[in-house]
């Protein structure tokens, strides 16, 4: 949200799709927007499900340190301070200047170490070239451009521009790289100014803009689902698409019924904050004994990593989200509506509702009868 705030209004138009990468020191985090409107404020769109993995800058740190031990480990004055001492010049010093010239070179304290002209040691100081760094980075940043191509790919669209946020996101060696990875397709990679705090700065603007509107710059009118979520449903049995195996017969309505999933959202929809949405479904117990006390649904969810498509069934590839119902206790059985069945037997007509309000962090999920509310639930945000 901060880096587009920070950019040029005059490059940006309606329908530009820009990759937003957030390389931090732990993760790096992908998520594409879409521009849908440029006045009164800048509005956007989720263009493509978020991605993103463990290869933040704390894993140079890691390689560095494995450097480091295969070279030194056996040398007797190899211990926790020179670790320390090797580890803060790579911090402070070498991640944050590395440009990617082999030709650079770098003096990493390293006290009490012995003279090693194999590995470059001198006077307790180790001589670090431009192309031992570039190594040190190869396998993280090669994992980032590919975390970047695959965003760029599940957007669909013609990207317009990366932008680098987050710590790790102002290497220059990382934008360069990235920067090269991606100019075939003539997208540009830009740094974010403040990117060091710029999520900070974003969530600050997000948390002022919810009290205020006055003060919202950037609003994202729409986000992409990352996974499929759906109710399991009882649907008329159609030969065309469903196992014959799996149909029974419905003795309330008269002809072969199956169990089957209905995904109320599909992995990469486009969803609107903050409005609720109903879905309306209904059952058909006999009317015999005591009425229904209670009436379930439970919410599913298929993440769909091969992006095969959501089951049609619920396999194992259906986990359980949450549960929502409704107390019919207090419902006197002479008001639970019933109708004549197919079979000429009296069954109940429980027509019910879930209402699904997606917010920017969480979900609620409602159960609805007799337009009486019972109580959200609340799950993962979509």
């Amino acid at each position: 949200m901060y880096a587009l705030d920070a950019m040029d209004p005059h490059n940006i138009k309606v329908g530009d799709t820009f990759v937003l990468c957030d390389a931090g020191g732990g993760t790096v985090d992908l998520i594409s927007y879409k521009v849908s409107a440029l006045k009164p404020v800048l509005r956007i769109e989720e263009a493509a499900p978020g991605s993103g993995s463990l290869c933040g800058s704390t894993f140079l740190n890691r390689i560095f340190y494995k450097f480091l031990s295969d070279r030194f480990s056996a040398d007797p004055n190899w211990d926790q301070d020179v670790v320390e001492e090797a580890m803060k010049r790579f911090e402070v010093t070498v991640k944050r200047s590395f440009h990617g010239n082999p030709n650079d070179e770098y003096q990493i304290p390293v006290p009490g170490l012995r003279d090693n002209a194999t590995y470059g040691v001198r006077r307790g100081r180790l001589r670090l070239t431009g192309s031992d760094v570039s190594k040190i980075f190869a396998p993280v940043v090669a994992e980032v451009i590919a975390l970047v191509k695959g965003q760029i790919r599940a957007t669909e669209a013609d990207v317009k521009a990366v932008l680098m946020v987050g710590g790790f996101g102002q290497s220059v060696f990382l934008r360069d790289s990235i920067r090269s990875a991606v100019a075939s397709h003539g997208i540009e990679v830009m740094q974010s100014p403040n990117g060091w705090t710029a999520v900070v700065r974003g969530a600050l603007m997000k948390g002022i803009a919810s009290t205020n509107q006055n003060y919202t710059a950037v609003r994202i009118s729409g986000r992409s689902a990352r996974k499929n979520y759906g109710i399991e449903v009882r649907l008329p049995f159609d030969e065309r698409v469903h196992d014959i195996s799996r149909r029974s017969w419905s003795t309330f309505y008269g002809h072969y019924r199956i169990d089957a999933m209905d995904w109320f959202i599909r992995k990469g929809e486009i969803i609107e904050e903050d409005k609720p949405k109903r879905l309306y479904y209904s059952r058909s117990p006999r009317a015999i004994g005591p009425p229904p006390t209670k009436v379930t649904i439970t919410i599913d969810m298929c993440a769909d990593t091969d992006n095969k498509g959501p089951s049609v069934y619920k396999d194992t590839r259906v986990s359980k989200l949450v549960e929502v119902s409704a107390n019919l206790g207090r419902i006197p059985r002479h008001k639970l509506p019933s109708v004549l069945g197919a079979d000429g037997h009296a069954y109940y007509k429980i027509d019910f509702a879930v209402e699904i309000t997606y917010c920017s962090a969480y979900t609620k999920y409602e159960l609805i009868y007799d337009n009486i509310n019972y109580g959200p639930v609340t799950a993962e945000y979509v």
